[in-house]
């Protein structure tokens, strides 16, 4: 798997949103570099990978609330589904302690890719 590349072109504008979305590629990066080689490290890089996908979202939603964006319900529920999977992941590998699949981190770095490159350059305008 490829590693993900940050581009200008993803940038919101936004000093505080563009340094987070620029952290979770790292941290997926670190996945996408690590799988199959360190299985603690990977335990604790998906467990580093929640947590700061929910302080994101979180800060991202309190943003986009202040600048009354019309779809915030919308993303918020996208954000959901994110953290429903990525805990799911995290009781698999971490609880259940099997490693963690390919298709678990294609799934992973598409949904932030995506994200990231669709969904959220949505709100550019009202940041």
């Amino acid at each position: 798997m490829d590693l993900m590349k940050w581009t200008p072109d993803l940038s919101l504008d936004h000093s505080l949103i563009d340094e987070q979305h620029q952290k979770l590629f790292d941290i997926v990066n670190l996945l996408i570099k690590n799988i199959g080689i360190d299985q603690e490290f990977i335990k604790k890089t998906l467990i580093e990978l929640k947590t700061y996908s929910e302080l994101h979202f979180s800060e991202e939603e309190a943003i986009l609330a202040d600048r009354n964006y019309p779809k915030l319900e919308d993303h918020k529920f996208e954000h959901r589904f994110f953290i429903r999977r990525i805990t799911s992941f995290c009781k698999e590998v971490v609880e259940e302690n099997n490693e963690l699949s390919g298709k678990m981190l294609e799934f992973l770095a598409d949904w932030v890719k995506h994200h990231t490159f669709e969904e959220d350059q949505d709100y550019k305008k009202y940041l």
